[in-house]
């Protein structure tokens, strides 16, 4: 579930008329309300293998459990998500990563106030690595962010967060739709899950392109595949970002 099956949400930004108008004013609220039901009831979070957790937004502070997440009341509705109380799972649909790499600043750490306002919070990558080492994960899989131009991933956090975004070309944003695959290979007696990105291509970025070069043949614009490899320590911190060890027990797909 992500911050867009919010009824207040989807009341305000179109849904709602969007019914009206497909089956008329007498049943476009009936549907409305079925559908917004629905999304009360989707699951805020799934664990993948006991070791990727996906979630749309992010963790927030980072200070709840994986335990918690089994204790959320469904039908969860607006009330219920907006109460202080509940700021925790608020977050998980609204919060996002503070940005690293060779342009963040370094001793940026911790958990700040988001340009989203209200009680949405940004976290650092020390967040992510004190919540991953606690809960036993390796990663941690979010949206809820495209970027201009990008891929449609990116791999954040000293590789304990991959950020992917599946809508390509999104708001004329000239970005590639990214999704992940995740697989298992047996090394050693364990399961090693293995995380790559499939990428499809911007039409903006070869229409760009193609333009730029005078009308020659553009760059591919289906799909394509891009690897990142991880490895898991035995601590369960990631050193590299994209497989994942698990106990040969575990099944392989397993979800929650």
């Amino acid at each position: 579930r992500g911050n867009h099956e919010d009824r207040s949400m989807n009341e305000r930004y179109g849904f709602m008329d969007a019914c009206d108008k497909a089956v008329g004013p007498e049943f476009g609220p009936k549907v409305f309300d079925l559908i917004q039901g629905c999304f009360d009831r989707l699951p805020v979070a799934c664990l993948v293998q006991d070791k990727i957790l996906c979630v749309h937004g992010g963790i927030g502070d980072g200070t709840w459990k994986l335990d918690d997440l089994r204790t959320i009341p469904r039908p969860l509705v607006g009330e219920a998500l907006t109460h202080p109380s509940n700021s925790w799972i608020f977050n998980i649909l609204w919060s996002d990563p503070i940005e690293d790499g060779k342009n963040a600043d370094p001793n940026v750490f911790g958990v700040h106030e988001s340009p989203r306002g209200g009680v949405a919070a940004q976290f650092a990558w020390n967040i992510t690595k004190t919540f991953c080492a606690r809960n036993g994960l390796s990663l941690i899989v979010r949206s809820h962010q495209s970027k201009r131009g990008s891929r449609g991933f990116d791999v954040m956090h000293e590789n304990m967060l991959v950020r992917v975004f599946s809508a390509r070309d999104y708001e004329t944003h000239g970005n590639d739709g990214a999704v992940l695959q995740v697989t298992s290979k047996d090394l050693d007696g364990h399961t090693m899950l293995v995380v790559r990105p499939q990428v499809v291509r911007s039409t903006k970025k070869t229409r760009d392109e193609e333009k730029n070069s005078g009308g020659g043949p553009p760059s591919p614009s289906g799909s394509s595949n891009s690897r990142t490899s991880t490895k898991t320590t035995r601590g369960g911190a990631s050193r590299r970002a994209d497989r994942v060890r698990s106990q040969p027990s575990a099944k392989e797909g397993k979800a929650r």
